[in-house]
Order: structure tokens, then C-alpha cells, then sequence
């Protein structure tokens, strides 16, 4: 009898290895939904600092959410992610600044809530529909403007002061030595010719 010629290989089944070691095909990925992906990634990115979005960021923080989304629905996920991971640092840093420095964190919220608002009052001069609407949102940003000027102020007043507290310390620390000269430089000869272990049990 004639002899049938080979069948061809059996394809393998999606998600196997083939007789080369080549993944078989898999079935099509459905379309990303850009709204569940963003909710994915903001679960994934922020986790339990979402609860406290308006406590520590206030507007600011919910804007770049709002642009992250815009981002997400506009299918730009890389950038999305990478603004909500940015979210994300924003957010842990002022809640360490909050637990370690309740003052300055309370400072900072203010001054980047007013710096928001007086953008925003910017775009309302710049497109104010006449003079008189023009002229009373230009009002309001001076007042807003002298606001964060003072408060800007009084952060860099903390920032000396804490400098100044910082190099009290060093001072303190670098008279101390100078009086300890002899005891440092004994101690540390010990070390380098092996008497030190004797001295430390």
C-alpha cells in the first residue's frame, strides 16, 4: 500500500510548550478599560494613603489625580502611572512630615493649597469675560499673593532656625572634641596597633 505522508505537528495548546520550547499561541488580550486600569493603579500606587488624599494633599494632590486619570483615559498609562507613583511619594512624605513636624507640615499644607488657588485665579484674570470681572479677580490674587508671600516668609524663618540649631549642635560637638584632643587620638593609636580590644572588653 502507498504510504500516507506524515500529519502535520499538532499546534500546541495555548499557554504550553511546543516540541521546540516555544510558547503556544495565546488567546487575544482584551481591550484595557481605562478607568479600571486607573482604579487598579491607584490601589496599587497609593494603597491606604488614598484615605488620606484630602487630609494631607488638599486640592493640589486631587488635581494630579484628576490629570493621572485624564492620562489614563486618554490611554498615556506609562505617564499616568508614573503620576500617580509620584502621588504616591508625595503622599507618604507628608505624612512622615505630619507625624514628625505637625507645625511645619500644617505650613507647608497651606502654602500649596494658596500657591493652587492663586493659579487658578491667575487663569480667571487671564480669561475674565470683561474689565470689571477682570479687575476683581485681579484684586483677589494680590491679596492671595501678599498671603503665600508672609507664609513662604515664615517657613524660611523656620528653615534658619533650624539651621541655626543644627550648627549650634556641630559647634558644640567640634569643641568637645577639641577639649577631648589627647583621650581621641589616644584611642584611636590603641586601635591601629591592637590595644583597643584589650581596652573595650
Amino acid at each position: 500500500p502507498e504510504a500516507r505522508p506524515p500529519l502535520p505537528p499538532r499546534p500546541p495548546e495555548p499557554g504550553r510548550l511546543g516540541p521546540e520550547g516555544h510558547v503556544g499561541p495565546r488567546p487575544p488580550r482584551p481591550p484595557l478599560d481605562p478607568i479600571q486600569d486607573f482604579e487598579v493603579s491607584v490601589r496599587r500606587e497609593l494603597g491606604p494613603m488614598m484615605e488620606m488624599v484630602k487630609d494631607l494633599g488638599g486640592p493640589p494632590i486631587q488635581e494630579r489625580l484628576q490629570q493621572a486619570r485624564r492620562a489614563f483615559e486618554e490611554r498615556r498609562f506609562e505617564e499616568g502611572r508614573d503620576m500617580l507613583r509620584m502621588v504616591g511619594r508625595q503622599l507618604r512624605e507628608l505624612h512622615e512630615l505630619r507625624e514628625r513636624d505637625p507645625k511645619r507640615f500644617k505650613l507647608q499644607r497651606e502654602i500649596a493649597e494658596l500657591d493652587h488657588y492663586s493659579a487658578l485665579l491667575g487663569q480667571k484674570v487671564r480669561r475674565a469675560p470683561n474689565e470689571e470681572a477682570g479687575k476683581q479677580a485681579a484684586a483677589e490674587l494680590r491679596e492671595v499673593l501678599n498671603k503665600l508671600f508672609d507664609l513662604r516668609q515664615e517657613e524660611r524663618e523656620m528653615n534658619v532656625r533650624q539651621i541655626e540649631g543644627e550648627l549650634k549642635q556641630l559647634r558644640e560637638s567640634l569643641e568637645q572634641r577639641k577639649a577631648r584632643r589627647d583621650e581621641i587620638i589616644k584611642h584611636r593609636f590603641d586601635q591601629l596597633t591592637g590595644k583597643a580590644q584589650m581596652l573595650d572588653w
